[in-house]
């Protein structure tokens, strides 16, 4: 069974209880803790025994008076809990709603067709009217509204209780009771009566009306309309030679007056309960009338209902005037505060922008300069009266005025937002960086107005930024490049490599590789130091990148004495040629080495060339220059050994490999010339 409160208690716990407020306000956080702060299953509970509890105490004075009871209690509080719950509960408490109604009907010992139709179409009957209502209640349980309280009268109190009615009547009069036209009669205003007076109150403890109407401010006049309504009434219906029943309801409309709704729901409670007992008593104008008791009975209902008739709608329309009263209360006090807090802001954003270090400027839409706040003297050394009387763009550096027309090109085209960065002139002839930042400004009808300009010095900032760039230009250079040679590194030389292998596989250019190494360089440390065998790698390097200086060329230190050159868009004739080269020119150092077996300081080179496909990589390339290293090292050193890789094998080759594996087309290795042979 659901527990939750309903959606708009939940969100608002009612509201703690005035010491000083009485004996209505302890009765009403009572009946609200019932409905309100009660586990679900105990709320139901408490719905079902109430509803029994009273038609049972009404009813008792069907078998004191031996007359019918004139308003069925229990309807009101169903409709009004279906009315107050959360949409999710309407069957549950609709199923606690008929439990009531069989509760009853036990107690009293009703014959089984009567208690069948009491637990049955009585609450099937109120649950549909509560439904209807509901579609036009939405999410509120405001019953003061016009729409919503024609409905209330014409579906809850006017049509809901003739279905349960003809259904007593008829097994009332299968049961053989006489005087069907006034079982009728008085068992449909009964349920009529019990729907119109209890169900708003139910409604009202929903909306904490009650402790509204009987708080400190409140009080004293809703206990005096009260007080008179109650001495009132008991002053009529004590009177039985005379009928005074006009006198009332005047008392009945002040007290509506005072409460509206929850006032007309209490004034036609104090009416029923005190017509009803001296009624029955004996007492009361009735009692004139040469009629029957059960015809002074209907013609008590008639006059409580008429009652509710009246009391109703005059509670609605006070209700909503006082709610068009409070609404323009609300909208004065609203534009009071409006008006002085567009002057304070007003205020504020003059003091803000007289004080502001930006430069604060105010376009119009063809880019004239309405406005200029004085921290332009600060900034630029111009007095805002000579910015508006002179052209703003003849002092915007020359090389940055295509911008500054753009920016005006955007003003002009309605932009939103505009960014706009330029140097402008200072007074003394220097210039600061400015960053413009404008914003379009709409009309209280949504068209384009004006501009807001926000202006900032950033020539610090610029300055900071190129000074940065030029560091981190410093560092990448430092990242990239070898301490000791001055040539690119190994990560730089990994790097290009990758990006180069890409740039000729798209244009499938053949990619050289040189890997180079000192002969004997280990001995020429033992022998000369390693200062000297710094001195002897700085020559080398120098002289490779001297040989190679082609752009797109990169001599690199690949580690020790060794060293790497990228050759982009190169044949491998072409990358055997710069090999050559570099081996004579340093050779031609004559930089001397005595465990040489030339005597002087030579290399090795191995070359390797290939134009990349899925079938070779990188690393291929790599291998196969590293072999080439290696051969002619083994062939006798300061030589040159060259290679070019394919993807398929060469069919006049003997020794084909494998197809798909990379093969040598063309393998070379150069002696050294017939002097140096000699020499060595």
């Amino acid at each position: 069974m659901p527990s939750d409160p309903p959606t708009r208690l939940a969100a608002q716990p009612p509201p703690e209880v005035t010491p000083g407020l009485g004996a209505f306000g302890g009765f009403g956080a009572y009946v609200q803790n019932i409905f309100q702060d009660y586990p679900g299953k105990l709320r139901l509970a408490a719905l079902i025994v109430s509803m029994a509890a009273s038609d049972l105490l009404l009813g008792s004075l069907h078998f004191l008076g031996h007359q019918a009871n004139p308003a069925w209690l229990a309807n009101g509080i169903m409709l009004g809990v279906l009315l107050s719950c959360p949409l999710r509960q309407l069957g549950a408490y609709g199923l606690a709603g008929a439990m009531g109604f069989a509760l009853w009907g036990f107690c009293v010992s009703l014959a089984p067709p009567l208690f069948l139709a009491a637990a049955a179409v009585k609450p099937l009957s109120i649950t549909v009217a509560a439904v209807i209502v509901r579609r036009h209640l939405g999410r509120s349980t405001d019953l003061t509204r016009p729409g919503v309280m024609w409905q209330f009268i014409v579906v809850a109190v006017l049509a809901a209780p003739v279905l349960p009615s003809l259904t007593s009547t008829f097994i009332r009069s299968l049961l053989g009771q006489a005087e069907i036209a006034t079982i009728l009669a008085r068992t449909t205003l009964a349920n009529a009566l019990g729907t119109a007076i209890i169900a708003p109150f139910v409604v009202s403890l929903y909306r904490h009306e009650l402790f509204e109407a009987f708080s400190p401010e409140r009080r004293v006049k809703a206990a005096w309309a009260l007080s008179g309504l109650i001495f009132g009434t008991g002053l009529v219906f004590s009177l039985t030679h005379y009928s005074f029943l006009f006198l009332i309801m005047p008392l009945l409309l002040v007290t509506v007056a005072q409460l509206t709704m929850l006032g007309a729901s209490l004034g036609l409670m104090v009416i029923l309960l005190i017509s009803t007992v001296l009624t029955q008593q004996g007492l009361g104008p009735f009692l004139i009338l040469p009629y029957s008791d059960e015809v002074r009975s209907i013609l008590l209902q008639v006059f409580l209902l008429t009652g509710c008739l009246m009391a109703y709608p005059v509670a609605a329309i006070i209700s909503t005037q006082r709610t068009l009263e409070l609404g323009l209360i609300v909208r004065e006090t609203r534009a009071r505060f409006a008006e002085a807090k567009l002057r304070e802001s007003e205020r504020f954003h003059r003091h803000l922008s007289e004080n502001a270090s930006d430069i604060i400027s105010r376009f119009s839409l063809d880019g004239r300069r309405l406005y200029v706040s004085p921290s332009a003297i600060d900034i630029l050394g111009f007095t805002p009266a000579e910015l508006l009387s002179h052209d703003w763009a003849d002092r915007v550096h020359p090389d940055d005025r295509t911008s500054f027309q753009i920016a005006g090109e955007q003003m002009r085209a309605g932009e939103e937002r505009i960014h706009s960065t330029y140097r402008y002139a200072r007074s003394d002839g220097s210039w600061a960086w400015i960053e413009a930042r404008l914003r379009l400004v709409r009309s209280s009808t949504g068209e384009p107005h004006e501009y807001i300009s926000n202006a900032r010095d950033i020539t610090l900032q610029k300055e900071a930024q190129d000074a940065l760039a030029v560091a981190m230009s410093e560092l990448s250079v430092l990242a990239t490049t070898d301490g000791l040679t001055g040539l690119a590194n190994r990560r730089r030389f990994d790097e290009t490599l990758r990006k180069e292998w890409r740039r000729a596989a798209r244009s499938h250019e053949p990619l050289a590789l040189l890997l180079i190494d000192a002969d004997h360089f280990k001995h020429y440390n033992d022998i000369y130091g390693h200062q000297q065998g710094d001195s002897c790698l700085r020559a080398i390097a120098a002289t490779i990148a001297a040989t190679t200086r082609r752009p797109g060329d990169l001599p690199a230190r690949y580690g020790g004495e060794e060293f790497a050159v990228v050759l982009p868009a190169t044949p491998l004739q072409g990358a055997c040629d710069v090999a050559e080269k570099l081996r004579r020119n340093i050779e031609a150092l004559a930089r001397e080495h005595g465990r040489n077996p030339c005597g002087i300081v030579t290399v090795s080179i191995g070359v390797a060339v290939a134009i990349p496909d899925r079938e070779i990589t990188p690393a291929n390339l790599l291998e196969t220059a590293d072999e080439m290293l290696y051969r002619a090292k083994n062939a006798g050193r300061n030589r040159v050994a060259a290679q070019e890789l394919r993807a398929t094998p060469d069919l006049h080759d003997d020794a084909a490999a494998e197809p798909g594996s990379p093969s040598p087309i063309e393998s070379i290795v150069t002696p050294p010339d017939i002097s140096l042979r000699q020499a060595c």
